[in-house]
């Protein structure tokens, strides 16, 4: 699962510069011991570690929520980066439609600055996630396609951001609630060289907070991000 420091370089890969070499070499020599490091733990124990809370962890759900799960969710990534600031996570709509066990949902990226699913970003790309979901409330999805957030709605640097290949795992805690953690890589182009950055160790946290209408607002608080 993805580290935050991983993350990091997504938000920070650079904007165009004039000499595409020498910017190519400042980004090596500026991320080269963050390549290296892994981030996150475990989320077993006392405390929940893999996101930006040290809160206890959720209780395991044990079993599926009954009836339908079909609806909308706000879903609010939050990285360990910029001191884990929630006005610089990741907002998407998830429309989700449920047969038995499998979950599509169709992720829309939001605007800048928003906290309701009425607001997303214009001329954004949706795409599709399909989800398994176990008996005992996990989640696990098959490998989305290239995702692409538009620049606007990454709140962090503004750059767009291309996921290739991502997976998320978690639990669906309630029928209102869920959380992940996302797997994958991107592929960047920096200086004119394409540079793919691994997600794939943990600390990276999603929640999927369902709403009832398109306005109500939600911006769940840091201590809110752990899975479980």
């Amino acid at each position: 699962m993805r580290s935050a420091r991983n993350l990091l370089l997504l938000f920070a890969l650079a904007a165009a510069c004039a000499d595409p070499t020498a910017d190519y070499e400042d980004y090596r020599a500026r991320t080269d011991t963050l390549r290296s490091r892994r981030g996150g733990g475990g989320s077993g124990g006392a405390t929940a570690t893999t996101g930006c809370s040290t809160e206890a962890p959720r209780a395991v759900p044990g079993a599926a929520p009954a009836g339908d799960l079909s609806g909308v969710s706000l879903v609010t990534c939050l990285a360990n980066v910029s001191a884990c600031d929630v006005n610089k996570a990741l907002r998407f709509k998830a429309e989700a439609t449920q047969s038995g066990s499998a979950l599509s949902l169709t992720f829309t990226p939001l605007a800048p600055g928003a906290r309701t699913v009425a607001e997303t970003q214009p001329g954004a790309a949706s795409f599709v996630v399909a989800i398994t979901l176990g008996a005992d409330g996990s989640l696990s999805s098959q490998p989305f396609g290239d995702a692409l957030v538009p620049g606007p709605s990454n709140t962090a640097t503004g750059h767009a951001l291309q996921l290739r290949g991502a997976t998320l795992r978690g639990l669906q805690l309630t029928a209102d609630l869920a959380c992940a953690e996302l797997d994958g890589d991107v592929t960047a182009e920096v200086g004119g060289v394409a540079q793919p950055i691994s997600l794939d160790a943990p600390g990276d946290v999603c929640l999927f907070e369902r709403v009832g209408a398109p306005t109500e607002r939600r911006e769940p608080a840091r201590a809110s991000f752990h899975c479980p």
